[in-house]
């Protein structure tokens, strides 16, 4: 091969590759001061082909208004959807943060240092090129809670997405949503009647709502399905736009990558909300879902199991550790490493039937395409039909 030709070939791969990268750069800062604290903000700012002002996403993390400590507060943080579409829709995503438990946070002064950031960030709109005209709001699990409110507080939002909502604290069923419990409602500030309605959107909407997309899982134990069907309706009733997309089978998350098909349906739901919403044209949607199917390729597991690549050391923090063996043994180490079980093992196509002495359950272990990761599916629970414990390759 001459140099010339060698050059052009590289040339192509570089080009290959730089089409399949996310271009955007990251800016972080500390949005205010609140109670002693620094409340972090982290700006994802589309580049390349974006040009104008572009529209704004705001995203409110979950974890249950926990974390913090007497240093800091949890970091911002934005969703597995970020990198994707700030590149391929050029839009500005932002990751808020704010006073949690262990910080002496409340819902009221959490939606205080949500609502300062928002004003740092709308100083420097021109600095990141933003259009604060299109804005919106987002999060998951406990972040719905507070990104809700704020999607009815701001006018000028266009579209909002939520995640395993919860957003009626005021009536909610205790025996339907295990979140939030009475214990976490007295840890963040909402015992009385008027507190949890601060904390419950859906007795706030405004007329004519940002256009709203709700995932749920049906098998959700924290915040049960009919949380998000119910505000759905509400969204509808004030003459907003709003869909609601159920999942069977699934749990406490719809946006994870680790359920492929559930990520990329709702990644492509999202995708749609942008583009309507937003007002965003020439939207290029089968790039979108091709570069989806790479993303998630990996993660999608064997349908016969590859037996030899299980011998090694799988960790989970949470669960605790399976070291597999060549000869269809192992030992099970519990999380915190105080108690080891041998267990066998047998191929059964999709998955590995693991027998730990002392056990009267058979556990199935899959792993993903990707040879790094795999996870038990325990289909009998009594919490919801089925959850999965991942575990990661470490030797």
């Amino acid at each position: 091969m001459t140099r010339m030709k060698r050059t052009l070939c590289i040339l192509i791969i570089i080009a290959l590759l730089s089409a399949n990268a996310f271009a955007f750069k990251v800016v972080e800062d500390v949005a205010t001061k609140a109670g002693g604290y620094d409340i972090p903000i982290k700006v994802y700012i589309p580049e390349g082909q974006h040009q104008g002002n572009r529209p704004v996403m705001f995203h409110v993390h979950g974890g249950g208004w926990n974390g913090g400590d007497e240093k800091q507060v949890p970091p911002a943080s934005v969703p597995a959807d970020c990198g994707l579409l700030c590149d391929r829709l050029g839009v500005i995503y932002v990751g808020l943060a704010y006073r949690c438990k262990g910080n002496a946070g409340t819902f009221h002064l959490a939606l205080k240092d949500l609502q300062a950031s928002i004003e740092w960030f709308a100083e420097r709109a021109k600095k990141f090129n933003a259009d604060m005209s299109r804005i919106g709001f987002g999060g998951g699990s406990a972040g719905t809670t507070l990104s809700a409110v704020l999607a009815q507080r701001y006018p000028n939002a266009k579209v909002y997405v939520g995640s395993e909502g919860m957003y009626n604290v005021l009536d909610l069923n205790p025996e339907l949503s295990h979140f939030p419990s009475e214990k976490a409602r007295a840890d963040f500030g909402l015992l009385t009647r008027e507190q949890k309605l601060e904390a419950s959107p859906f007795h706030q909407v405004r007329k004519k709502p940002a256009s709203a997309l709700l995932l749920h899982g049906k098998d959700d134990w924290l915040c049960h399905y009919t949380q998000s069907v119910k505000y759905g309706e509400q969204l509808r009733k004030a003459g907003g736009k709003c869909k609601v997309v159920l999942y069977d089978g699934i749990n406490h998350t719809c946006r994870a990558i680790g359920y492929p098909k559930v990520f990329e349906n709702s990644m492509m739901a999202i995708a749609k909300l942008y583009a309507d919403g937003y007002g965003l044209e020439n939207v290029d949607f089968s790039a979108i879902e091709k570069k989806l199917d790479q993303m998630t390729a990996p993660h999608y597991p064997y349908e016969k199991i590859p037996v030899d690549k299980l011998p090694g050391k799988w960790k989970s923090g949470r669960f605790g550790t399976f070291i597999f063996k060549e000869d269809g043994t192992g030992t099970y180490v519990a999380p915190r490493g105080e108690q080891k079980k041998a267990f066998t093992y047998e191929p059964k196509g999709a998955y590995v039937a693991v027998s730990v002495e002392g056990e009267s359950r058979e556990r199935q272990i899959h792993m993903r395409k990707s040879n790094r990761d795999i996870y038990e599916l325990i289909t009998a629970d009594t919490r919801n039909k089925s959850r999965r414990h991942g575990y990661g390759k470490i030797e």
